[in-house]
């Protein structure tokens, strides 16, 4: 919300939110901070803004399932929503939805039409018309992350918070950017990049799942929050 007058000023013309649950409580309990209010306040904001798309990006989980058509009704006004799978970044057996069951839940609240995207597109675009308002179209995007894997369409780098450059999250490899930075050595960074895209897998290994959770043992993983970037 704080930034909301930087967006025009450096001419951002797309926004994304992360906005997993429209609840408080369950809000404060994903996030630890009590600040929906703050959020919500922001989303509004950039909305009203010209020339500015702002899209929410929803994790749906088992336990916020039933909150999936309040987060469509939200997303009315918003250039889209879209609900992704939930990743497992512990060693921990994750619950999780797929995304032929948001599909599914989605289908039970209107009429769902399939829009056509690019190849490169990571979510399957849909123009969903809600049963309680006929005039309302909403543009809902679905991620299947894992059920569906994308990960041959592709072309995501991630650089951590602590300087690491990883090309997926779910390969433990990492090359160190923040050491040859501060090497000044910024003619090898070139190599390193082209070096970690060729050597992108062709896909990840979370091929066993259900719709109640998968098996990640074997792998290094770190939670969200330690990955940052």
């Amino acid at each position: 919300e704080q930034y909301i007058d930087k967006i025009q000023e450096f001419n951002v013309q797309k926004v994304n939110v992360s906005l997993d649950s429209l609840n408080p409580d369950t809000f404060a309990k994903i996030t630890r901070v009590n600040a929906i209010h703050k959020v919500i306040n922001g989303i509004l904001k950039i909305t009203a803004l010209e020339g500015v798309e702002c899209k929410i990006n929803a994790v749906i989980m088992e336990s916020t399932l039933d909150e999936l058509e309040e987060l469509v009704r939200f997303a009315t006004n918003i250039h889209a929503i879209r609900f992704i799978e939930r990743m497992p970044l512990s060693n921990d057996p994750v619950p999780f939805v797929s995304a032929d069951t948001l599909l599914q839940k989605l289908e039970s609240l209107g009429t769902v039409q399939r829009k056509t995207t690019s190849d490169t597109h990571v979510a399957a675009m849909y123009r969903f018309l809600p049963r309680w308002d006929k005039r309302a179209v909403i543009n809902v995007g679905i991620i299947p992350a894992v059920s569906h894997r994308f990960c041959s369409k592709c072309n995501r780098l991630r650089v951590t918070s602590d300087g690491m450059l990883r090309a997926c999250l779910h390969d433990a490899t990492e090359y160190n950017l923040k050491k040859i930075l501060r090497g000044q050595l910024n003619n090898y960074i070139r190599e390193v990049i082209t070096n970690a895209v060729s050597h992108k897998k062709e896909g990840h290994s979370l091929m066993q799942c259900d719709d109640t959770a998968f098996n990640c043992s074997g792998m290094a993983m770190h939670s969200m929050s330690k990955i940052g970037g």
